[in-house]
């Protein structure tokens, strides 16, 4: 009876429950929905920004001519930008010089960056592409000299019948990369002729990321078409390019304009808003960034609405210059503040204490005032006050940390002082002399802290005492006086502890561009792509945003403007609204530990950006002023946000790796180290991106007299993972190529890395470099597969082995959902070097074979280096050197009567194809002879493992044969000689041994298919005496343990172990074959017989067959898909392989999927 009842004063409960809620529920009522308000008169603030104003920049800027930073244009641009932040009436206005490493071309005497002249003839001016790497288009004095030709779109049908090898190509512009067929049929050097119109990916397969010796050259349409009137008048038309471009140091320039805060709490907080007004083209010389513009033209507007309507926390705007050269403008302003003097770990730890203090005791005074005001609006104010009364705890225990912080400042000031910070690091890790006197003054402004916290605790402890003291009878004025005391002296505690200005609280870098007229927030972009796991610290950022602009818009009456990239809302992610791979300057931030967000434009691919066209009358400026009238509302809202006050207070980690090196060389008759500074090179951080819509990757700088260099602003491994690739490079003075390259050989970077773990905030690297000549090798695609061989290795022809010194540099790998990449590497050896090279792809083996078999050196002469600067039409020459390499292994194979069908198959097919070749090249028709060359490698490329693997397969045999050989001599002996001697025993196990051998040696192929036999007897000796050694060391250990058992137990072990038991049958066996001599030679006979039977019986046939999978459906058209069996991205060289071999019968189209 006690549960119905239970059950039933249960449901009485809740009815009485929802009735008496029923009321109040109904009311809905005295829970007020909280309204998201903002400070900010948004039409003020959107009337600040001036369409006119904003084009009059740009167009001012794109004047200027080329912008690259270190270039005249981007030194009269900064000034621009300058004299604009004084025009707004901004007072604090400074500038940030920063050294930056550029290629700068030396015009000549007529002003030019390159020239190309006829021979006998005019000469017209040209303009230097972007580096391939650090090699820039310099030619010697003299210049290049060569028939100049014309071959359209680049197509290697547009080169038949012309003389290519050692001529000057020009292409059209608009060729994706088919240019490269150039370069791979021998051409000296590529111009491209200025098209009407072309977009950024165009411009981006113009230069490679690696230092391979093809220059090219930008010319004007003018000179292109008198050019081509000439050839089309003249047999030949002798032409010679010039060009003068090097690497310079040159100096940028960050344009400082700071905006004191408004309240007195909030003004220390230093919020940087950056933006960038430097420029970039393929053609450095030719680069007027009218889209580059845009940011910078915003971001005045910005600062003249933030002069309208004064911000609470003091607003930083900082024009950047060295945007487009891996940010290092950004990298350069942030350095400041996380390395130098703020890096060193006693003044990192003196700006720990202050900051743990002043937050804490912050985060007490807005519990205690803030915090108790809004969750407590119903209470009168005299209860209001008895709360706060009584929340005085909160405030002493902080104030208490706040004076334990203080000593403990004083402490670690003492410590400074007092200490060397240069004492026991290393030379990369020391602070520079000007740094030091940086940390002096830190140090000394830090000394006045503790005497001013101490005297501003002893105040405030007094009034907390006074206001513990008022008593529950005191008036509403008196409590609310004492109160109002206690928050003023807690602040005089907050400001003597106070060191926030020194250091960036919040980052906003403006990004924008003018083909649509949304913009996001984004925590990152493609420049580190640092892992996604911080994402939800800046959750509640995006959020915020959102709801401001849900304001800005009904105020405004537009459509929100701003897309959330930090949440992935409806399941969008960042990448989703980036039309290309983004650098954003926000992403340095974050590295550096400052909560960092970046306004970008979405869904807008910049097409006309890194091209000599990025002009204004390719913008749509109506969408770039929209999207700033926007932003000005939005980033006004986000930078005076102090509810909640935390929403900045992100804690990220400091992963801002600065990478200082040194480039040296060895010299072993100097030193028993490489010491030897390489003063002038070129040294290169490779982060394995070439571009990101402009942002070029690598980070380069300059070695210094004493071997230095440094590379700013990598991630950490935490951040990212994986490692960071360094070189360096040493450039002819005189013909532009690369003279000392990194070594990898073993006083290179077998014992000093430059492959390194960025693990450490100051992280050494040194880099050992050799007196080299570079080999280029092309389309290093394996042919059956369609597979960028990677895995590269080098032999010296005389050794067969690596070269003492050695050295590659292979293209970047591409990147994830990518399909393009770069089939081009470049070798290094020292300079009479005959090279072997040889590539592989992980599973696939060898697929890729340089040697340069000869008649006399039927395994390869290979090829020297001096004579072979670039290995060009390279499919050929792989296909020649395997086909011969697998001619003469089969030859010799056939000679003993092994052979393989399938193998035969193959290497005949790819001698039909090496025929058909080398007509088509004797006729000069480039297309078909690629095709034939590239099948013959495919053909040759099956062949040859089998043919390798058919000798080795020969050898193991005969190892197989000499292991059965040794129990065969010991049952010779015994059977036939029967010593009764040890030594006689011996004596005629071994004669067997050799006799038996040398018999095998006189019929068995493998020791004619080896150049040196007798390795074979060697290696089988060395195998069987390792045996032996491991046996006699097993037994050793096994009487040793018997020996300590017998120790420990007093007991020994009587029984017979197997291996015992096993010899002594054998032994017995073998004693009794001379007894029954007729049933040893029925069994000797049996077995011949049973083993000739299997081998006579027994084969194996390999074939190579088409497998087709007959569908239920009909097809959806008429063609055929090629693909990866694992869909990954077959790459972008494949598709004009295809065209090349099917594009005159049948349309070739690539297919990618859009995410």
């Amino acid at each position: 009876m006690l549960r119905p009842l239970r059950a039933t004063g249960f449901i009485i409960s809740i009815l009485a429950f929802a009735l008496m809620a029923g009321p109040a529920l109904a009311q809905g009522g005295h829970e007020e929905e909280i309204v998201l308000e903002s400070e900010i008169d948004y039409k003020l603030a959107a009337s600040a920004v001036d369409e006119q104003a904003m084009r009059g920049l740009i167009s001012r800027l794109e004047g200027l001519g080329s912008r690259v930073t270190g270039y005249p244009g981007c030194h009269e641009a900064a000034r621009i930008v300058e004299q604009g932040f004084r025009s707004l009436g901004i007072d604090d206005v400074s500038v940030q010089q920063f050294p930056i490493v550029v290629p700068v071309a030396n015009r000549d005497d007529q002003g030019r960056p390159a020239s190309i002249e006829v021979q006998n003839g005019p000469s017209f001016g040209m303009f230097p592409i972007w580096p391939n790497l650090v090699r820039t288009p310099k030619t010697p004095p003299s210049g290049i000299t060569g028939n100049l030709i014309y071959v359209g779109d680049g197509s290697l049908r547009a080169f038949n019948g012309q003389e290519v090898t050692n001529s000057i190509t020009m292409v059209d512009f608009n060729c994706q990369a088919e240019w490269f067929n150039g370069p791979l049929l021998g051409t000296k050097a590529v111009l491209f002729i200025e098209p009407d119109e072309t977009i950024r990916g165009e411009a981006e397969a113009k230069f490679l990321s690696i230092p391979v010796d093809i220059p090219r050259y930008w010319i004007p349409r003018e000179a292109a078409d008198h050019l081509m009137g000439l050839l089309l008048s003249r047999d030949r038309v002798p032409v010679t390019v010039r060009c003068d471009m090097q690497w310079q140091q040159r100096t940028g320039e960050n344009i400082i304009a700071t905006i004191e805060g408004s309240d007195p709490r909030l003004k220390n907080q230093r919020v940087v808003v950056q933006a960038y007004y430097d420029s970039i083209s393929i053609t450095p010389d030719q680069a007027p960034g009218a889209e580059n513009a845009a940011s910078i033209a915003a971001m005045m507007e910005l600062a003249k609405a933030f002069t309208q309507q004064p911000p609470k926390r003091t607003v930083v705007f900082l024009a950047t210059a060295g945007h487009f050269e891996a940010l290092t403008g950004t990298k350069a302003f942030l350095r400041e503040f996380v390395r130098g003097a703020h890096g060193e770990k006693r003044v990192k730890h003196m700006f720990d204490l202050a900051n743990t203090a002043r937050k804490e005791l912050e985060d007490a005074i807005a519990r205690v005032w803030d915090e108790t005001e809004q969750l407590d609006e119903e209470k009168t104010p005299e209860e209001l006050a008895a709360e706060r009364l009584r929340a005085m705890g909160r405030i002493e225990r902080a104030i208490k940390l706040c004076a334990k912080n203080g000593r403990r400042l004083e402490r670690t000031v003492n410590k400074a002082r007092r200490e060397d910070p240069n004492e026991g690091k290393l030379d990369e890790q020391q602070l520079e002399p000007e740094e030091l006197n940086e940390r002096l003054a830190l140090i000394e402004e830090f000394s006045a802290a503790p005497p001013r916290v101490e005297a501003a605790v002893d105040t405030a402890r007094d009034a907390l005492r006074e206001a513990v003291r008022v008593g529950a009878d005191a008036s509403l004025e008196e409590k609310e006086a004492a109160l109002a005391l206690v928050q003023e002296r807690a602040f005089d505690v907050v400001d003597a502890i106070d060191f926030s200005d020194k250091k960036v609280y919040l980052w906003f870098s403006i990004d924008l561009s003018s083909h649509n007229d949304l913009f996001g927030i984004f925590y990152k972009g493609y420049f580190y792509n640092y892992r996604e796991s911080i994402q939800w610290k800046f959750s509640d950022i995006g959020k915020k945003a959102r709801e401001y602009s849900d304001l800005i818009s009904t105020a405004l009456g537009v459509p929100v403007r701003l897309v959330d990239g930090i949440n992935a809302i409806q399941g969008k992610s960042w990448q989703t609204y980036m039309a290309g791979k983004l650098a954003l300057a926000n992403e340095v931030a974050n590295i550096a530990g400052v909560p960092g967000l970046g306004f970008a434009t979405v869904h807008d691919s910049r097409p006309w950006v890194d091209t000599p066209m990025d002009r204004i009358e390719h913008m749509q400026i109506p969408n770039l002023v929209e999207q700033t009238r926007f932003l000005s509302c939005l980033l006004q809202d986000m930078v005076g946000i102090d509810d909640p006050r935390d929403l900045y207070d992100l804690e990220l980690a400091d992963d801002f790796v600065e990478v200082k090196g040194r480039a040296v060389q060895f010299n072993p008759e100097e030193s028993l180290f490489p010491d030897k500074p390489m003063v002038g090179s070129v040294a290169v951080g490779r982060t394995g991106s070439k571009t990101g819509m402009g942002v070029r990757g690598e980070v380069f700088d300059i070695v210094d007299e004493e071997g230095h260099f440094t590379l700013l602003g990598m991630p950490n491994a935490r951040a990212r993972g994986g490692k960071l690739t360094v070189e360096a490079y040493l450039i002819d003075e005189q013909t532009g190529s690369v003279a000392m390259a990194p070594d990898r050989g073993v006083t290179g970077a077998e014992q000093y890395p430059n492959e390194i773990t960025l693990d450490q905030e100051i992280k050494p690297v040194t880099v050992v470099m050799f007196d080299c000549k570079p080999v280029a090798i092309f389309d290093m695609v394996d042919q059956r597969f369609f597979q960028l061989l990677r895995e590269l290795h080098i032999y010296d022809a005389q050794t067969d082995a690596a070269p003492y010194e050695f050295g590659y540099c292979l293209p970047l790998p591409p990147e994830q959902f990518t399909s393009s990449y770069e089939p081009v590497a470049v070798v290094f050896v020292p300079s009479g070097t005959n090279v072997k090279i040889t590539m592989g792809a992980s599973l696939l083996g060898l697929r890729f074979l340089l040697v340069n078999p000869t008649e006399q050196e039927k395994l390869g002469a290979g090829y020297l280096v001096d004579r072979y600067p670039s290995l060009y039409a390279t499919p050929y020459r792989v296909a020649m050197d395997m086909w011969q390499l697998d001619e003469t292994r089969m030859t010799d194979l056939a000679k003993h009567g092994i052979t393989n069908e399938r193998v035969q198959s193959s290497h005949q097919d790819a001698a039909e194809y090496l025929k058909l070749a080398q007509q088509y090249l004797r006729e000069r028709k480039y297309d078909q002879f690629f095709t034939a060359a590239r099948s013959a490698w495919s053909y040759e490329s099956r062949a040859y493992p089998d043919v390798r693997k058919t000798a080795d397969d020969v050898v193991k045999g005969v190892l197989f044969y000499l292991a059965l050989l040794m129990p065969f001599a010991l049952f010779a002996e015994r059977l036939f000689i029967g010593g009764r001697e040890i030594k006689r025993q011996i004596i005629g196990t071994v004669a067997f041994f050799v006799g038996i051998f040398i018999l095998i040696a006189l019929v068995h192929p493998a020791f004619a298919i080896t150049f040196t036999p007798m390795i074979i007897l060697l290696a089988f000796l060395i195998l069987a005496l390792t045996i032996v050694v491991v046996g006699i060391v097993v037994q050793k250990f096994e009487e040793q343990m018997r020996e300590m058992r017998w120790e420990q137990t007093g007991v020994r072990e009587a029984d017979v172990g197997r291996m015992s038991a096993s010899a002594a049958a054998f032994s017995l066996g073998i004693s009794n074959m001379r007894r029954r001599k007729i049933r040893t030679i029925l069994t000797c006979a049996t077995l011949v017989l049973l083993t000739f039977t299997v081998l006579s019986t027994t084969s194996i046939k390999q074939t190579v067959r088409s497998n087709r999978i007959r569908l239920p459906h009909s097809a959806d058209y008429s063609g055929i898909m090629i693909r990866d069996k694992t869909w990954t991205p077959i790459g972008e060289p494949t598709t004009r392989v295809m065209r090349n071999e099917f594009g005159e019968d049948y349309p070739v189209a690539p297919r990618a999927w859009y995410f």
